[in-house]
């Protein structure tokens, strides 16, 4: 209270209004391999459609990239907040390439004059995604190119270059209206008028060229739409100035439009119409004033109806490497607080089951770092498809998890596969439960919270399985879950459901099941969150009082949707000394007992005589 001279009244305001703040628990995780979208940036998707769009369509003849795609599309069959992230080996994807001009200044080794594309082949680019094209356009569309051995001195300009990387990208036909061909093209009933001068350089003194071009993106093979030579997208008078813009003053240059609209094509390397200009400055840089945009017959080396893409090269096999870098590659980008999910499902992270190990495994230690997600993950393929002796798939499934020689509570694994039909390509195919399983927890917090069990005929149903390749019998099951791996069961009449909640922790205890570390991670994310505020504020008794009238109020709400059976917070001077003070520490330790789900029945059902009396016998049954 600030010091007073005369006599008055002061107010003073203390809000402990304040609660705990919300926090995201079930976003989920997951990196695969895909036929296109880009490469190592998690994207978020919500539903199958903006999976399809975005990655490509699961590839009939690569089991890899197929099994990949239906993962994630399983999980979007219970959840709607995925973040995918596509993995790739950056050493063999390449980006499609369209609008080479070579201007070739030797002959060696059959490349010669100026039309020769033999080079177009040895000329190639990987742009991983939006940030990656800014910085590589400019060096990796220009350059030089090698035949034989020898290098030769060229001018290769790919004017335009497929949007994501992958042989998609050979699929695409881009044409190019100007003010020269326009009439007499094919394509110009998709506009409404000829490319002429944009306001830009009509406005700029001095500027007299014809500056618009359009631009018109086609599926060449029908591969994209169902029907070759479909219409993708147009863009109709854009600028070859790097400074045009429209009256809302957003920029009209082409690369800038086609990397704001298009989801096919980016722009390459600035048109190169030297020999048709007046002056030797580059139209695509900036407006100069008194150039003239060009000159009869000058189609700026795009043919007059449109030029294929070719050069796109996929990459549907990927290293551990490409599958996990801590914070920057594949499932890594999860790492730390540079995404926030909750869980994370493997897929099938590899084509051999050591890759898949190594990759699972360095999930596992991030996630017992990070301690704000939990990992689920399927055994190996082989280990269960297509073996016929369910006891020797049990083994083969208890080997998996025993040679990954990983003991987590933040961590589960299920018994293995679920066939179920392909619709887009007309087939049966088996894929990893683990997107399922995530799938079900996601589910169990949006019809109850997360600290209820993902398992069971109420929460624990498995949607789409035609047939389990692995369905183990009771005994089997008794095996599969004294190791700490869930069993996926049919049962005949009642579906396919996830029969078991156990996390991979061997030694007993309470995290040793999904809901109570499931309930944890909730606890600690959002307290810690709230504890945040705490920092460089005073530690004294109000502070103290505060931070437990925060935390309380959110316990009681827990305690009320039957996370917990009951909690205590101590935060004051018996945790809180002197010594602790002066250390600049605040320390608050938060009691509570987790409610348990239940995995064991027993029913008992007695007969008596009729003239006994229930009580007579019940405390002797007892």
């Amino acid at each position: 209270m600030a010091f007073r001279v005369s006599p008055g009244v002061s107010i003073t305001e203390v809000d402990l209004t304040s609660v705990i703040p919300a926090v995201a628990t079930t976003p989920a995780g997951f990196a695969g391999t895909f036929k296109s979208g880009p490469i190592d940036e998690a994207v978020t998707i919500t539903s199958e459609d903006e999976l399809k769009e975005l990655f490509g369509r699961p590839d009939k003849d690569n089991a890899t990239q197929n099994r990949a795609f239906h993962s994630a599309a399983n999980f979007l069959g219970y959840g709607n907040n995925l973040r995918v992230v596509r993995v790739a080996d950056t050493g063999v994807a390449l980006n499609a390439l369209a609008g080479y001009e070579l201007g070739l200044t030797a002959s060696i080794g059959g490349l010669s004059g100026t039309t020769d594309t033999a080079g177009l082949k040895e000329h190639s680019v990987l742009i991983k995604n939006d940030e990656d094209y800014e910085s590589k356009t400019a060096a990796s569309l220009t350059g030089t190119i090698t035949n034989d051995g020898d290098s030769v001195e060229q001018s290769c300009n790919a004017q335009f270059v497929s949007r994501y990387a992958g042989s998609i990208g050979n699929d695409i036909e881009v044409a190019l209206l100007t003010e020269f061909n326009y009439a007499t093209s094919s394509l110009s009933g998709q506009f409404v008028g000829a490319p002429a001068q944009s306001t830009a350089v009509a406005n700029s003194s001095g500027g007299t060229g014809n500056d618009e071009i359009h631009i018109l993106v086609k599926d060449k093979t029908g591969k994209l739409s169902g029907k070759a030579g479909t219409i993708l997208e147009r863009f109709p008078f854009v600028s070859l100035a790097s400074n045009a813009k429209n009256s809302d003053g957003l920029s009209i240059y082409w690369k800038d439009v086609l990397k704001r609209q298009s989801e096919y094509i980016l722009g390459g390397t600035n048109f190169d119409a030297e020999t048709s200009k007046s002056t030797d400055t580059d139209i695509s840089t900036t407006v100069t004033y008194g150039i003239t945009f060009g000159t009869a017959g000058a189609d700026l080396g795009i043919a007059l109806d449109g030029i294929g893409f070719s050069g796109g090269v996929d990459s549907l096999t990927a290293t551990p490497g490409d599958y996990y870098t801590e914070g920057s590659r594949g499932f890594g980008l999860f790492a730390g607080e540079s995404d926030d999910v909750a869980v994370v499902f493997a897929g099938q992270p590899g084509d051999s089951a050591a890759d898949c190990r190594t990759v699972i495994g360095n999930l596992i230690d991030q996630a017992e770092k990070d301690k704000d997600f939990m990992v689920f993950f399927s055994p190996f393929a082989t280990d269960v498809v297509g073996v016929a002796n369910a006891s020797t798939a049990k083994s083969n499934v208890i080997a998996f998890k025993n040679d990954l020689s990983k003991n987590s509570s933040y961590a589960a694994m299920d018994s293995g596969y679920k066939k179920m039909f392909d619709k887009f390509n007309d087939q049966f195919i088996n894929v990893p439960l683990n997107a399922d399983i995530a799938g079900c927890v996601a589910r169990s917090e949006d019809l109850a919270d997360a600290w209820f069990s993902p398992a069971g005929f109420n929460r624990g149903q498995i949607r789409g399985s035609v047939k389990l390749p692995f369905n183990p019998n009771e005994t089997l099951r008794d095996d599969l879950y004294k190791n700490g791996i869930n069993p996926v069961v049919s049962f005949p009449g009642e579906g396919t459901v996830l029969f078991g909640d156990k996390t991979i922790l061997t030694r007993p205890s309470a995290f040793d099941r999904i809901n109570v570390r499931r309930l944890f991670i909730v606890l600690e994310k959002a307290i810690s969150t709230a504890a945040k505020f705490q920092l460089f504020e005073f530690n004294d008794a109000f502070t103290r009082s505060q931070f437990r009238n925060l935390i309380e109020p959110f316990l009681r709400d827990v305690k009320g949707r039957r996370g917990i059976t009951d909690f205590k917070v101590v935060c004051d001077e018996t945790n809180n000394t002197s010594s602790v003070i002066d250390r600049n520490e605040f320390v608050a330790d938060i009691f509570v007992k987790p409610n348990r789900s239940i995995n064991f029945i027993s029913l008992s059902f007695i007969a008596t005589g009729t003239g006994v009396a229930f009580e007579e016998v019940q405390d002797a049954f007892a």
